[in-house]
């Protein structure tokens, strides 16, 4: 997908607010002093930022991706968060296998490559530590409205990798979910839209009004990842009720859905694809939902 040079609309600063607090949660007990994120970024604005709260903590982030601007962009975010030093930009096209990372994230990033198996089984081949693999929740009823406004283009939350039925037994071939949770749960569906407008304009052809959050790697807002800081945009963010970390509304209003796994290593070995008799049973995580 071509690269995206700037964050635009209320739904991306949201949706970076959401996943860095999920992030703040997930690895909270769990010492990392490395990361891994990429190559494939399905997020909506400029790639390859979502670590930054665990380069913050003093992890060494590693950011691979195949496309050099996307790299020298992620450099100057981070340069502009004081956080250049403990960044590692990678140019690569598949993730590292000569080496494992205390965590790995992955963003939307399986309706981007060829086999999305095989991708996968690569991402849990480089986890020392835990995976957060991240994905469109396509039963969100701004999916759902999504579907009805377009023709025939096929969004992210089409692709089959997205559907737990699916990639929960996949997943489990290799890891054990530690838990699954919706996440970015805005009652305003703004991300299947054009970046800075909202889905209820578009719906209905209306124009915009009002001033967009828009920046690009000189002008990231850095209080993003300080949950102590303030800018015009996080305070904004306020306005706007959230159903953030509430599971019974989060399959409805959750734009993504996120996955906590730990490798087995026994399944990894040589990537081997197990006979049926060798998989065992999916767990049932905390805070599933069907």
């Amino acid at each position: 997908m071509p690269l995206v040079e700037r964050d635009a609309g209320l739904g991306t600063l949201y949706e970076r607010r959401a996943v860095y607090r999920l992030l703040d949660d997930w690895t909270a007990g769990r010492p990392a002093s490395t990361a891994l994120e990429g190559p494939h970024d399905g997020v909506a604005g400029m790639p390859g930022l979502h670590l930054l709260p665990l380069a913050r903590r003093g992890a060494r982030v590693t950011v691979c991706h195949p496309e050099p601007r996307a790299l020298e962009q992620a450099a100057r975010v981070y340069d502009r968060c004081g956080l250049l030093g403990r960044l590692e930009a990678v140019r690569a096209d598949a993730p590292p296998r000569d080496r494992t990372f205390d965590v790995v994230l992955s963003f939307n990033a399986l309706p981007l490559v060829d086999d999305w198996r095989r991708y996968l089984a690569d991402l849990m081949a480089c986890t020392g530590g835990v995976l957060v693999l991240v994905v469109t929740n396509p039963f969100s009823y701004g999916a759902l409205l999504a579907r009805l406004r377009r023709r025939s283009r096929r969004e992210l939350f089409d692709h089959p990798a997205t559907r737990p039925a699916l990639l929960l037994p996949e997943l489990t071939r290799h890891a054990r979910v530690l838990e699954r949770r919706h996440v970015d749960c805005p009652w305003w569906p703004d991300l299947f839209v054009p970046a800075g407008e909202s889905l209820l304009g578009a719906l209905l052809g209306l124009p915009h009004h009002g001033a967009r959050p828009s920046y690009d790697a000189e002008s990231f807002p850095s209080a993003l990842i300080d949950p102590r800081a303030s800018t015009e945009w996080t305070r904004r963010l306020r306005w706007h009720p959230s159903l953030e970390g509430r599971p019974a509304w989060g399959r409805l209003f959750g734009h993504h859905l996120a996955y906590l796994a730990r490798p087995d290593r026994r399944e990894l070995v040589g990537h081997a694809d197990p006979s049926p008799t060798q998989r065992k049973p999916a767990p049932t995580p905390r805070n599933s939902t069907p």
